[in-house]
């Protein structure tokens, strides 16, 4: 299978040698890994300290694709990823109270944290950024929980980012692009286009150049490209859409370029057939598998089959939400056929190959499929309404029940919490809830907990459809789906 296998500022600092105790080389460590909790302990050799009358240790975090932590007056964060050697890290975004005593510590381990640092073990149980605005000194303080480092990135076949930054150097957005199809990349500024080939693992890219135009020898986003396809390159995406992409000492920073919501549901929209599982073909015949999309529903046919339901297409993926019915023709069980239902139910992403087929990539593979055709009398049949309306009550499988309890607010309820706040009927529907209040003492209320996911969900835009029958509902905003059952 082919897929599976704000603006960073440089800010230079003039550096004195200074000669470093025995204590503060950098010493073997096997496996290491920035990831956990450090205290700062010096900055550009000067301690590290906190503002006066504040209880703020300078402090930082390292997790698979973030960071964050304290000046020693202000909190800070990012997006940000760990290649093995380097630490490549967004411009942090801060709190903004005015500490003057700790004024320049802050923006120098600002600086270092975002410049591409090279991070080393110490001999002392400790660690040292360094980059060439600045070093740090670090103590370990808190080793990483398990579920920090089960985080996964997004699979970037189908996606499009705008580039705003190169090895430190600020970009002009809307001149520089990179894109994924589903088998090449392709970055693209006023000097031409580069583009190779591109495979990814978790939070791995594996690229190759097969085309770079001269008059972009000396452009910093191709040769930052160029210089990553000569070893593995690392990728973070943050909550808002930010990227981070480095490697072999070079990074990149972008956010991602938003679709055309009208436009990719009209490009979607008709009969298309299975040509390719995986990478196995697939030879045609009357029980060639076809998906069919119209009109926010879809009909899958697995070959044996039909399936039907909800469809929603967003930022370059495919959210679908069954009826929950069925044919039930009593054909043999078939490894293709649960591939095929799989992966359109697995929120894949869209690409594109070069033949201009339309690939469906989720985790486990991806489906190639052919336009034969309009979606026929499919496109007919009742279209789902689209508009959330007080009063209504749904279940949100499997966290809680939503309640529309006025044209401005709701609730929401789960076992022993519950969350409250503001809505507006539009498409998308526009949420902000309140923090979860726990109704027992025992009420889980961790990052993984209904309550939480509940609070993530209905906050900012929501895409709805309800099916034509009333029954189900499809949720979408920038980060999941969730499917709710209608109760009222």
């Amino acid at each position: 299978m082919r897929r599976l296998v704000p603006l960073l500022i440089g800010l230079a600092l003039t550096l004195g040698a200074c000669d470093q105790p025995a204590a503060d080389q950098p010493g073997e460590a096997e496996d290491f890994s920035p990831y956990g909790r450090w205290r700062i302990v010096s900055v550009n050799g000067a301690e590290a300290v906190g503002s006066a009358g504040m209880d703020a240790v300078p402090a930082v975090t390292f997790a698979p694709s973030s960071y964050g932590g304290s000046s020693g007056c202000n909190s800070f964060g990012g997006t940000g990823v760990w290649d093995g050697t380097h630490w490549y890290g967004d411009w942090p975004v801060a709190t903004e109270m005015a500490c003057t005593d700790v004024a320049d510590q802050e923006s120098s381990l600002m600086a270092v944290l975002a410049s591409g640092p090279r991070i080393e073990a110490l001999g002392t149980g400790g660690a040292v950024v360094e980059s060439a605005v600045g070093r740090l000194v670090l103590a370990r303080m808190e080793a990483p929980g398990s579920e920090r480092l089960e985080e996964r990135p997004p699979l970037m076949a189908g996606s499009r980012w705008t580039i705003r930054g190169v090895d430190g150097q600020a970009m002009t957005p809307e001149t520089h692009t990179l894109a994924f199809d589903a088998e090449v990349w392709r970055v693209e500024s006023s000097c031409g286009v580069s583009e190779g080939r591109w495979e990814q693992v978790d939070n791995v890219l594996t690229l190759t150049v097969e085309r770079a135009p001269d008059a972009c020898a000396e452009e910093p986003a191709h040769l930052t490209l160029a210089a990553m396809a000569r070893g593995a390159a690392r990728l973070a995406v943050g909550g808002n859409g930010e990227l981070v992409l480095g490697g072999n000492g070079r990074w990149l920073l972008g956010w991602a370029l938003e679709d055309d919501f009208a436009a990719t549901e009209a490009a979607m929209e008709g009969e298309w057939v299975v040509r390719r599982v995986d990478d196995k073909p697939v030879a045609d015949s009357p029980d060639t598998p076809r998906l069919t999309l119209a009109a926010n529903t879809f009909q899958l046919f697995d070959g044996c089959n039909r399936t039907e339901g909800l469809v929603l297409a967003r930022r370059g993926q495919l959210f679908t939400a069954g009826s929950g019915l069925s044919t039930l023709v009593a054909c043999t069980p078939d490894a293709d056929r649960a591939r095929i239902a799989g992966i359109v139910g697995g929120q894949p992403r869209i690409a594109q190959d070069d033949a201009g087929f339309m690939v469906l990539v989720d985790r486990s593979g991806e489906l190639t499929l052919e336009r034969i055709g309009p979606a026929g009398a499919f496109s007919a049949e009742a279209r789902p309404s689209t508009t959330l309306k007080p009063g209504m009550v749904i279940d949100i499988l499997p966290l809680g029940r939503l309640t529309l309890t006025s044209a401005r607010r709701f609730v929401f309820e789960t076992d022993c919490a519950r969350i409250e706040g503001d809505w507006r009927a539009r498409q998308p529907a526009r949420f902000s809830s309140e923090p979860p209040r726990a109704k027992a003492k025992a009420c889980d209320t961790g990052d993984q907990s209904a309550p939480v996911q509940a609070n993530r969900l209905l906050n900012g835009d929501l895409h709805t459809l309800i099916d034509a029958n009333g029954e189900r509902v499809l949720m979408v905003n920038d980060r999941e789906a969730r499917v709710g059952r209608l109760i009222r």
